[in-house]
């Protein structure tokens, strides 16, 4: 099993001389703008000539289990790209590893890479290479993936940046506000890792630039992603001339707001932009009073996201845990100047470890705090039952095969969710993002499809008031919605345990079925696996013990019940044990009425074929 790491607040960070600096990579286009990055190897450069990795955050990086790197690309003919990772930057570059050629095609499409296993070679530089002269690849959303034991998992996952040129390439990062575009149109920043930011003594962004007219642009940074965008900060414009220079913008104190969305906007339209090595700095204080962390490690291993201006995190196991992770280091950011961390490592699990920092003038102190709980998963979700393949439309279960989509399409943001494994079994963790898109390659026909499943695990000790757990089919007109809606606070399912929604669902409409949507508001709580739609009858909690099948779950005025034979005798009871409802049906089909009974969760217990069959219900 994967343990999920999962933290509260996180930020990856360059530290020098007590700043701290971020490298955004702003590629996510929203409501109308476009984005270009063209990469060329031209006749003139060198034969060795390649592009460089901009964003120093990523190294070192180890493939100790290999990895896998994924992008987005097309080329104004066909070519080829490889990527190769050296210990250090030229000439110390040994070992070194190079990829297998990626053929791209004139359209444009998603790639990826596998890398086996490096042993232990920690690589400190990362390059790209076009093979072919002349030809302009566009590339954009390249991300790193390192695996876990199994080979699968991913760990952890990067965001490199190449616009390095050296020996005769050339890079052009492109952005444009046209005509047409949404009056709030603008582009995202797709490297999460820099979140959040915190300008506590002010800072600034630098890059370069250029453009095709005289233009302005513009940052934003908010708390989260749009709607939830208060407090928000935007810089004053900044004009860009047609002649190619260096720019920068003051970011003034910010006091403590912290900021999750990091954005960008060009002021005038139908202008094209070129724009390169942005970087934030975040000031430093003053160091004698520093009593920051440069490093906090678990067992050996960097606290992912780990950031010194972070001092809360929360470090998630899995179900029944016992063994304690132990702090192994904690190193104080003005260690060289008398800083010093004492550990006080936690007793047990739920439990806290704290690592308290005095500053060099040996009064300031700050104390960080990583809280252990076993909250996680530690079965698999139940094994759905053998369907025909005709009769499933599977977006995510290891049971059926899959629809081809981009399964996280960034409708709230990138890294919406992590595939992690459960034992031994693919599992979604749904992470800060409110909602998750799924957008299939090729619409289907759902139209004869009656029926949605999905089990979801919530979080031991979660509040289930005013949260929610939503499903949205999505055809062609976009026009053609159906949403299937979960009030968790009336279901009250029960947290810390898988629990199945199975239901109907009128899909009548669908003749083009072409994207999902999940909402939820239990970001970085809720667990789902085996998502599909089917048609037939449902098959439920009770259809493994005596062939019987009770549906829907839940329900709400009625309750469908299929079996081979006749059920003598069907009680209801409350989640008290107090009878509530009994029914005689002498009948293998029949319909329950339940409409007099109030929400919440009941107990079904039927009488059959001289056997009794009971299953959890939720109204």
């Amino acid at each position: 099993m994967k343990y999920i790491f999962t933290f509260l607040i996180a930020l990856c960070a360059t530290f020098a001389f007590g700043q701290t600096t971020s490298y955004p990579i702003y590629e996510g286009v929203f409501d109308g703008t476009t984005h270009v990055q063209s990469l060329t190897f031209p006749t003139g450069a060198a034969g060795h000539a390649g592009f460089s990795n901009n964003n120093t955050d990523i190294y070192p990086l180890s493939f100790t289990n290999g990895g896998k790197i994924t992008f987005k690309a097309s080329a104004s003919a066909a070519a080829n790209l490889k990527f190769r990772f050296e210990a250090n930057p030229y000439p110390d570059v040994d070992p070194a590893y190079d990829t297998a050629n990626i053929p791209i095609t004139a359209a444009a499409g998603t790639y990826a890479v596998t890398i086996p296993t490096q042993g232990t070679n920690t690589f400190n530089s990362a390059l790209l290479y076009i093979v072919e002269r002349d030809i302009t690849v566009n590339i954009s959303e390249v991300k790193i993936e390192i695996f876990d034991t199994d080979g699968t998992t991913v760990t952890s996952t990067h965001f490199p940046i190449y616009e390095g040129v050296f020996d005769g390439t050339t890079h052009v990062q492109s952005l444009t506000f046209p005509t047409g575009a949404a009056g709030h149109a603008g582009f995202s920043n797709n490297n999460t890792d820099i979140y959040p930011l915190s300008f506590t003594n002010g800072g600034k962004i630098t890059f370069k630039a250029s453009a095709s007219a005289a233009a302005n642009l513009k940052f934003r940074f908010e708390a989260n992603p749009y709607p939830d965008v208060d407090p928000a900060y935007d810089t004053a414009n900044i004009p860009i001339t047609a002649a190619a220079g260096t720019y920068a913008v003051t970011i003034p104190t910010q006091g403590t707001n912290t900021f999750n969305s990091a954005l960008l906007y060009i002021v005038e339209r139908d202008i094209t932009v070129n724009i390169s090595e942005v970087k934030i700095t975040a000031n430093a204080g003053d160091p004698n009073t520093n009593a920051t962390l440069s490093d906090l490690q678990i067992d050996n291993t960097t606290i992912a996201g780990f950031s010194g201006t972070v001092t809360s995190y929360t470090y998630k196991l899995p179900e029944g845990t016992t063994t304690v992770p132990q702090i192994t280091l904690a190193t104080a950011t003005q260690a060289a100047g008398g800083a010093t961390a004492v550990i006080t490592q936690a007793a047990a699990i739920p439990g806290n470890a704290t690592v308290l920092v005095t500053a060099p003038d040996g009064t300031t102190t700050d104390t960080y705090t990583v809280s252990f709980k076993d909250v996680l998963p530690s079965t698999a979700a139940p094994t759905p039952p053998a369907r025909n393949a005709a009769d499933v439309i599977s977006l995510y279960s290891d049971a059926y095969t899959d629809v081809a989509s981009n399964f996280d399409a960034n409708w709230c943001g990138p890294n919406s969710v992590e595939e992690i494994s459960v034992a031994g079994n693919a599992t979604t963790a749904f992470l800060g993002n409110t909602c998750q898109g799924i957008v299939l390659n090729t619409a289907v026909d759902a139209s004869t499809f009656t029926n949605y499943h999905v089990d979801i695990f919530i979080e031991a000790g979660t509040d289930l008031d005013g949260k929610t757990f939503h499903l949205k089919f999505v055809g062609t007109p976009t026009s053609v919605v159906k949403e299937v809606n979960h009030d968790l606070n009336a279901l009250q399912p029960n947290v810390g345990e898988w629990v199945s929604f199975d239901g109907t669902v009128d899909l009548s409409t669908m003749g083009g079925f072409k994207e999902f949507g999940v909402t939820t508001n239990l970001a970085n709580g809720v667990y789902y696996d085996n998502l599909y739609a089917y048609k037939g009858t449902p098959l439920s909690l009770g259809e493994t013990d005596n062939g019987i099948s009770i549906y829907p779950n839940p329900f709400t005025n009625h309750i469908e019940i299929e079996a081979a034979h006749a059920v003598s005798e069907v009680r209801v009871f409350n989640i008290t044990g107090q009878e509530v409802l009994r029914a005689s049906p002498h009948a293998a089909t029949f319909r329950l009425d339940t409409a007099n009974l109030s929400k919440g969760v009941y107990l079904l217990s039927l009488e059959s074929n001289g056997k009794s069959t009971t299953a959890k219900m939720v109204k």
